[in-house]
């Protein structure tokens, strides 16, 4: 598209575009609105792509927050587990007194 937003311009190409959109009318008004449209055309082309980079970056969150939540995850077994080491410990001391 932004290939496009180049190789058009005020004269040439744009009048056929303008004509095939239905822009009727003098020559000087549909090259008018031949540019406003391919300017509204290229405006949105870069809307899309900062949508994209945004759903990109909020995928990498929620990738973070999913790898966040399994660690929590695996800090609780191995605090669990800690602590019955620690309770097998003592009872294995208690029983060799």
């Amino acid at each position: 598209m932004g290939t496009l937003c180049r190789a058009l311009g005020p004269t040439g190409p744009v009048t056929d575009l303008a004509t095939v959109l239905g822009a009727t009318g003098r020559p000087s008004d549909v090259g008018t609105l031949a540019a406003r449209l391919l300017t509204e055309m290229c405006q949105t082309t870069v809307h899309a792509r900062a949508r994209q980079k945004d759903a990109g970056g909020q995928k990498r969150i929620a990738q973070f927050h999913s790898k966040a939540a399994t660690a929590r995850k695996g800090a609780t077994m191995y605090r669990t587990a800690a602590v019955d080491d620690r309770t097998e410990k003592a009872l294995g001391e208690r029983i060799a007194q």
